[in-house]
């Protein structure tokens, strides 16, 4: 069962001198997969992975999330479609530094009606599943890059999303906190959460159940 269908997605920067970073894009994405997207620098993989997130409107081109368009939304319904069903996680963590991380993981929560005990509660439990509980009151600068990016899933996945973002997770971490995030990645998805990450490493990729090959912003390869 498809979660993700782009038709011809076109996306282009620039006014007089236009460039196209995305160029007639069609793809799907079942529901509970695990898809690797691999390319070049400035392939699309990114705009690609915007598009997705609803972080970028294409200017053509149709988005399908689970059998409903996408696309019509206005911008108060994206933020409320990516809050319901997205998380993201982005090669620099993208914590808030002057908060805690118990604050930066529960900060999703705070745009849905949700008692301060129920947001406590789910915000522990990913807090010990990722096992980060006793960094709770730490603030990023204090913890280490890996810790930072198991922090970083937590609030990606507080919110009980359908769908995974990630754009070079393992990117700024060593091999074994890059191997451990991966890791997390595939018991994330084991549980049924859809997964599309952006990586350079070919070794990563091939813990996701499919890649997605692109080039000049086009896929050129899927497999």
């Amino acid at each position: 069962m498809s979660l993700i269908k782009l038709n011809n997605i076109c996306v282009e920067y620039g006014r007089e001198n236009k460039q196209r970073a995305l160029n007639d894009v069609s793809m799907e994405i079942d529901d509970k997969e695990f898809v690797a997207v691999m390319g070049k620098s400035g392939c699309g993989k990114t705009t690609l992975l915007n598009v997705l997130g609803t972080l970028l409107k294409p200017q053509s081109g149709e988005y399908i999330f689970d059998g409903k368009p996408v696309l019509a939304k206005n911008s108060n319904e994206l933020a409320e479609f990516r809050n319901e069903n997205m998380g993201f996680v982005v090669q620099h963590f993208a914590l808030v530094p002057d908060m805690s991380i118990y604050d930066n993981v529960a900060l999703p929560l705070t745009y849905r009606k949700m008692s301060k005990s129920d947001v406590k509660n789910r915000v522990m439990a990913v807090l010990e599943e990722l096992e980060i509980y006793d960094q709770k009151n730490k603030y990023p600068g204090e913890l280490s890059g890996g810790q930072c990016q198991r922090a970083a899933i937590a609030r990606a996945i507080v919110t009980e999303p359908r769908l995974i973002l990630a754009d070079e997770p393992t990117g700024a971490l060593d091999g074994e906190n890059g191997n451990m995030v991966m890791d997390i990645l595939q018991k994330l998805n084991g549980k049924g959460i859809t997964i599309i990450m952006v990586t350079h490493d070919k070794e990563l990729a091939q813990c996701a159940s499919r890649i997605i090959r692109m080039q000049d912003g086009c896929i050129y390869r899927n497999c």
